[in-house]
């Protein structure tokens, strides 16, 4: 039941996640704010008026390429461009404007965040999702996370990462708390000479890939592979136990996606859902995984990990 719930929550996480990554805007206005030492549509080489023959204001779209479509609500009274700037006369009292960019989702509607106002100059940056990725978080690419695990391994994990152009790559390691019953060991004779429970200790290394959808959200599909050891604590109840059968190894694979809110440039927080599946094992962790549902799991099946980031 445990197993089962974990699987849906991980399945609606990712499945919410595609369905924002398939709205996202990929052209963002980050700032807009007005001019007030500048002169441009005060000069009367630069002066327009509207149809009720008042004066218009400015507004400098600062940009990339000078390939995008800018239209106010209002209407546009001229154009002028610049090389990286774009130069508009619009009429007092423009709300919104549209942004469009040929291959890109446009941004729709924007609502100016101050009052447009005649013969005042105002400044804004357009940037697409790449850009704003690359403003925001390769400042600070090398991050350390703190975080706990469920399902296959319940634990405290830490991993050391590093996010630089939508590249992610980590190491890590999760701690299991939680451990098996007594497992014992038997020779031929039906006689037992050894007698363990175990907790595991999972050491990994992931690959993923950053995809944008705001200036505070991403997600990462990610792929790795990881090493766990699953470590015997030896029962009481038996007077002689060998240390064969203190350790138990085995190699897995891994399939992530983590969705990462970044509220700040030194902290985030995150979540991951992850499906995990067994590669290999030895001889020991082969035997007690055919007698021990949880120890078996601890390499088998879906893992949701959530925690915090702090970015350097």
């Amino acid at each position: 039941m445990k197993k089962r719930i974990i699987a849906i929550l991980a399945l609606t996480i990712i499945a919410l996640s595609f369905g924002a990554a398939a709205k996202a805007q990929n052209i963002q206005i980050t700032k807009f704010e007005q001019n007030a030492t500048s002169l441009i549509a005060r000069d009367p080489l630069n002066l327009v008026t509207d149809n009720n023959g008042e004066a218009c204001a400015i507004i400098r779209f600062f940009v990339r390429d000078n390939t995008y479509i800018i239209e106010p609500n209002a209407g546009v009274l001229r154009t002028d461009t610049l090389i990286g700037e774009m130069r508009m006369w619009v009429p007092k009292g423009t709300k919104r404007i549209t942004v469009r960019h040929e291959g890109m989702f446009p941004l729709v509607n924007y609502k100016i965040p101050i009052p447009i106002e005649s013969k005042n100059t105002y400044e804004a940056t357009i940037e697409t999702a790449n850009d704003v990725y690359n403003n925001v978080h390769q400042s600070h690419p090398v991050y350390l996370g703190i975080g706990y695990s469920l399902m296959p391994v319940s634990g405290v994990s830490a991993t050391l990462g590093l996010m630089t152009h939508h590249h992610n790559l980590e190491i890590g390691a999760t701690y299991g708390l939680e451990k098996t019953d007594n497992l014992y060991f038997y020779n031929k004779s039906d006689e037992a000479v050894a007698a363990y429970k175990y907790h595991p200790i999972h050491l990994q290394a992931r690959y993923g890939y950053s995809i944008d959808l705001s200036k505070l959200v991403d997600i990462t599909p990610q792929a790795g592979a990881g090493y766990s050891i699953a470590i015997g604590e030896k029962v009481n109840n038996l007077t002689h136990s060998t240390s064969k059968y203190q350790l138990a190894k085995s190699l897995y694979a891994f399939g992530a996606f983590r969705a990462i809110l970044r509220p700040a440039k030194h902290f985030a927080i995150q979540i991951t859902p992850e499906y995990v599946f067994c590669v290999s094992r030895d001889h020991n962790s082969e035997w007690i995984s055919k007698t021990d549902e949880q120890f078996k799991g601890w390499t088998e099946g879906f893992s949701l990990n959530a925690g915090i980031m702090i970015f350097f």
